[in-house]
């Protein structure tokens, strides 16, 4: 589908990029700051009690993830910082929304499919295995004349081009478990919000003890997750267990995690917020979120191991790999209940 445009170019005058570790809080970011809301990603992920855990085991190719899903209503709510949202159900009705957002002066954060951001691939899409739906970037500038887009994503330090066609289909796309559904959001004039940030951390506090508790994931999961790991081969069949446990060492430490699946961004967020709410307490939590993080990188590790290591191994051999890695998830386990533990004496505190 070609787009109606009106050879418009629309520019967010002096806009700086903030480089981050993880799409959604960089793209917030990115929008933030241009808006007169100086947050650091750390803030922003630990506002919106990102750090979650959820693991599909019964899935032939298992997700692992380590952020709640709902990351922007749990910022929201916590900040009182306004946000609208739309998924327009046309390519075109997409386009013309947040061209007119934009054009207020307002940036816009878009949801996209990676594999159709040639920017990322080397001036191409990218193939099959790179269809992810739940991408985002900040959308900055449009030049109708040039057919072009430019938006922020993640580490990169200047806004990144790609072709009006290509970031149309990259909202749209239809493939893979996270569909992109032309999703938008803005935040609606969030330097007028004069944000109370003792609140604001008691509701994230509340939020991420939430995530901890859930029945079907957080430390429910995280317990059975070393049997998980020693029976990884059931159903399943050989071929994918490379590439899986490669992916299994992404989850945690290089797919925009900020590290450590979100938990870095967590001890970031109770160190600052110990600064910023002049509580030495939240400073010791945060000790005991960095040896979570150790834990979370050990484990990122031996699944990085285990898929170097595969070929030619036998049962017993493999077995024995699963087994250490099932003792590391154990100590895993532990580490997270104690950051869940620590959180709720906070909580029951403050």
């Amino acid at each position: 589908m070609k787009l109606r445009t009106n050879q418009d170019v629309i520019v967010l005058k002096d806009f700086r990029v903030k480089t981050g570790l993880h799409c959604e809080s960089s793209a917030m970011m990115n929008a933030l700051h241009f808006q007169g809301v100086h947050l650091s990603e750390g803030m922003i992920a630990g506002l919106g009690s990102a750090p979650a855990f959820f693991f599909t085991a019964g899935d032939a190719f298992p997700f692992m993830g380590g952020r709640s899903h709902t990351m922007l209503e749990n910022f929201c709510a916590s900040t009182g910082i306004g946000v609208a949202s739309a998924s327009p159900e046309t390519r075109q009705e997409a386009y013309d929304a947040v061209k007119d957002i934009l054009r207020k002066g307002i940036p816009v954060v878009l949801r996209v499919n990676m594999r159709y951001l040639p920017y990322l691939h080397g001036g191409k899409y990218g193939g099959k295995h790179t269809s992810f739906g739940w991408h985002f970037v900040c959308l900055v500038k449009i030049d109708e004349p040039r057919g072009a887009a430019w938006v922020t994503d993640t580490a990169y330090p200047e806004p990144q081009a790609v072709a009006l066609k290509d970031l149309a289909k990259a909202r749209h796309a239809k493939e893979g478990i996270f569909t992109t559904d032309n999703f938008f959001y803005y935040f609606k004039q969030p330097s007028s919000v004069n944000i109370d940030y003792r609140a604001a951390f008691i509701r994230s506090l509340k939020t991420l003890i939430e995530n901890y508790e859930m029945p079907d994931g957080g430390l429910n999961a995280l317990k059975k997750l070393p049997d998980d790991i020693r029976n990884i081969e059931t159903g399943r069949n050989r071929f994918i267990l490379k590439p899986l446990f490669y992916t299994f060492y992404g989850y945690i430490e290089e797919f925009g995690t900020g590290g450590a699946a979100f938990r870095q961004f967590l001890q970031a967020y109770f160190s600052e917020m110990s600064e910023r709410l002049g509580n030495k307490e939240l400073e010791k939590t945060a000790g005991v979120i960095r040896t979570s993080c150790d834990e979370w990188t050990a484990l990122a590790l031996d699944f990085k191991h285990i898929s170097e290591s595969l070929d030619g191994k036998d049962k017993a051999a493999r077995d024995a790999m699963y087994e250490k890695a099932a003792k590391q998830a154990r100590r895993l386990y532990i580490a997270e209940k104690s950051i869940c533990d620590a959180v709720k004496s906070l909580y029951d505190t403050m």
